[in-house]
């Protein structure tokens, strides 16, 4: 109670931000992690972008096992304290033996040594500026390892809406962000998993990356960074 609390009086705050009204419910979480297989018994990497109050993190934390390496990515102070509680309280257990790590900023403001095996990103993409959007998109394929999986969360309809909205009142910007992540969605996306159990409804989209994207080819046309703060809410929803 006292997380959805915090939740709502950020959504009222900095609702642009948040890119969310409400956590979600743990159905979500559940549904997500059925995504992440482990074919074998070896250890995997998994970043969550912008954990918020940990809503999807709850079922993350329960799927690890001892010698996997969880990160979390979180920009908003009143999300990270929050989070320092559930890592000392309720996820204690599950995370012992778990390498595990909190980032309090932005992501490109991060390094990292090696990609992961599941990235997790609910990041309100299409609330972005043009150039970011593009960047951020770019980064994606960065952070998953060659065989890896990127996993976002989205409301359902959130990017027909959007595209509707740039139609209807000459939004060229979000216009062509909107194409941007079609095309993303129609080169990498495998397969989405629409979520009616949760309120509003939720998308869960599964991407797969070339091996050689993912390799880090074309480096020079990845190095930019994004200027927005990418890291925002993204767990929250």
């Amino acid at each position: 109670m006292r997380r959805a609390f915090s939740f709502v009086s950020e959504v009222f705050t900095a609702w642009k931000d948040v890119g969310a009204i409400l956590p979600s419910f743990p159905v979500v979480g559940m549904e997500l992690v059925k995504w992440m297989d482990r074919p074998d018994d070896r250890p995997l990497r998994i970043i969550e972008l912008g954990s918020g109050t940990g809503a999807v993190t709850d079922q993350i934390v329960q799927s690890l096992k001892p010698g996997d390496e969880l990160v979390l990515v979180e920009i908003m102070p009143n999300f990270t304290r929050i989070l320092k509680r559930q890592v000392e309280g309720v996820w204690k257990p599950y995370l012992e033996g778990v390498k595990f790590r909190l980032h309090e900023g932005p992501l490109q403001d991060m390094e990292w040594d090696d990609p992961f095996d599941f990235v997790v990103s609910c990041l309100p993409v299409l609330n972005f500026p043009l150039d970011d959007v593009r960047n951020v998109l770019r980064i994606y394929s960065r952070l998953v390892t060659p065989g890896g999986v990127l996993l976002s969360l989205e409301y359902a309809l959130s990017l027909e809406a959007r595209g509707l909205i740039s139609r209807l009142l000459g939004k060229e910007e979000l216009g062509e962000s909107c194409r941007l992540m079609q095309d993303f969605l129609a080169l990498n996306q495998q397969e989405n998993r629409l979520i009616l159990r949760n309120f509003p409804p939720m998308r869960i989209r599964r991407f797969e990356f070339a091996r050689a994207e993912a390799e880090g080819k074309n480096h020079d046309e990845e190095a930019a960074t994004p200027t927005h703060p990418v890291s925002d809410i993204a767990g929250s929803l």
